[in-house]
């Protein structure tokens, strides 16, 4: 469609310009034979056609001392330097042409986009209902401070696994529908997405004061916690890989969650205590030239709640 406006705003572009050259050269010719030189019956050939065409409609003598002058070339210079303006308006009209098409063209892809981002939000609403639970891996590290001969690497591992144990007491015993397993890090699937905020509020409440605790004993504390989404027939053992790989990048003391679980819960009315910032795009390699990329974000407290 664009090619066709293009060449009739060529060709009226183009026409616009002959004619004023052309209009010059029947005033010129004109001038000519009103001075009748020689050979000026084969200088006027290529002119005759259009100054015919206008004797056929009126033919216009003037009178010029007793004699008489035809002025059918001068009628063709104003008839040209008309249809010069003609063409002018009629590129001017081609281009408002392609602009209204265009306009028409964007209104009907931009409705159907809208059309398409309806369906499209319309089903991703509904995708959004399956995800009810949520998969929490909580890694812990303590390492001895200055006085290196405190505590020896047996207690500080006993110290990280009894403190897995009684946070999973805690709250399996608060959330019933919690299960959890707890080895050298704690793994958790929460079924009730709508308690999140109240459970990670209270579950980072905790790990506060342990680590209070232990800067008293002069012991290093460093955590990671990381977050994904869960349908209900989704594949626990794959979420557990998924937050093995994304704590492998020791995002320490963040909590650290997926795209699944950013869309869920900013599509969560209930649940407001937190805002998601992006951590970026993270490559896990499954073999040499096969990979994955995910794009992560930091839960941090919304700073209306952290007063």
């Amino acid at each position: 469609m664009k090619n066709i406006y293009t060449t009739f705003f060529n060709l009226f572009t183009t026409l616009k310009v002959i004619c004023p050259l052309i209009a010059f050269l029947y005033c010129f010719m004109w001038f000519v034979t009103f001075f009748n030189p020689p050979f000026t019956e084969f200088l006027i050939i290529p002119f005759e056609p259009l100054a015919e065409v206008i004797r056929s409609v009126y033919k216009l003598e003037v009178s010029f001392e007793d004699k008489k002058f035809e002025i059918t070339y001068i009628i063709a210079t104003v008839v040209l330097i008309i249809f010069h303006h003609i063409f002018g308006l009629l590129a001017n009209l081609v281009v408002k042409l392609y602009k209204f098409d265009e306009m028409r063209q964007i209104w009907l892809r931009s409705n159907e986009e809208k059309r398409v981002n309806h369906t499209l939000s319309r089903d991703f609403q509904h995708e959004l209902t399956h995800y009810t639970k949520y998969a929490i891996l909580f890694n812990l590290t303590l390492k001895q401070g200055y006085d290196v001969r405190a505590n020896s690497k047996a207690e500080l591992d006993a110290l990280r696994k009894d403190f897995y144990a009684k946070l999973l007491y805690s709250i399996t015993k608060k959330y019933s529908d919690t299960k959890g397993v707890s080895t050298n890090k704690l793994f958790l699937v929460m079924n009730d997405f709508e308690t999140f905020d109240t459970m990670l509020l209270e579950f980072l409440q905790v790990i506060k004061n342990f680590i209070n605790e232990n800067a008293k004993k002069d012991i290093v504390s460093e955590f990671s916690i990381s977050i994904e989404a869960l349908k209900e027939d989704s594949s626990v053992t794959k979420a557990l890989e998924l937050l093995e790989k994304i704590d492998s990048f020791n995002f320490k003391n963040k909590v650290a969650v997926t795209s699944a679980f950013k869309i869920k819960y900013e599509n969560s009315k209930e649940l407001s205590k937190f805002r998601t910032i992006p951590l970026g795009v993270s490559r896990f390699f499954k073999e040499e030239d096969e990979f994955e990329d995910f794009e992560l974000y930091n839960l941090k407290f919304n700073k209306e709640d952290k007063k």
